[in-house]
C-alpha cells in the first residue's frame, strides 16, 4: 500500500500512498529497542500523494516506520546510512 524510499536513507525518507490510506495518518519512527524517536500527524493535501520526513537527526542504524491510518497500520523497516 505504501512506498517507502530510499532505503537506506541519508537525509530524507519519502512515503507515497493513495490518499484513502494516508488521510490523517500518524507516522512514528522506532529504533530497534522500540523507543519512539519521531511522531508526526500528517495533514494530507489532496493533490499530493508524497510525504517527506527529515531523517538527518537519526544515527546510523536500523529503524521501523509505523504508519497508523483509519484503515489500520503498516510497519516498514529501513536503515540510515
Amino acid at each position: 500500500i505504501f512506498k517507502i524510499y530510499p532505503n537506506p536513507v541519508n537525509e530524507t525518507i519519502y512515503i507515497e500512498a493513495d490518499m484513502m490510506y494516508i488521510n490523517n495518518s500518524t507516522i512514528q519512527i522506532y529504533n530497534t529497542t522500540g523507543k519512539i524517536l519521531l511522531a508526526n500527524t500528517i495533514l494530507y493535501q489532496y493533490e499530493n500523494n508524497k510525504i517527506s520526513l527529515d531523517a538527518h537527526q537519526l544515527s546510523q542504524g536500523l529503524y521501523v516506520i509505523k504508519i497508523n491510518t483509519d484503515k489500520g497500520y503498516a510497519l516498514y523497516p529501513f536503515s540510515k546510512q
